[in-house]
């Protein structure tokens, strides 16, 4: 059990509550990864800037590389 809830219906709940809560807007789904290429992302690679916490797989490395937007820069993680 964590924070009482103990089943689906209290899921639920708690759910339609949170989406009630002033001062918070619900986010649209993004996908985890924002970009796919063969190769070290970039922000040539996005039509716009692309802001801190997008993700980028470079598929060119085995096992693939996972790179974060951090601080205005792409790391490896």
């Amino acid at each position: 059990m964590i924070g009482g809830i103990k089943t689906e219906g209290d899921l639920k709940r708690w759910l339609e509550e949170q989406l009630r809560t002033p001062g918070v807007a619900p986010q649209e789904p993004r996908p985890a990864v924002s970009l796919t290429k063969n190769g070290t992302p970039s922000d040539s690679d996005f039509p716009a800037p692309p802001g801190n916490g997008n993700l980028a797989l470079d598929t060119s490395t085995t096992p693939p590389t996972l790179y974060s937007r951090v601080a205005g820069e792409w790391k490896a993680l």
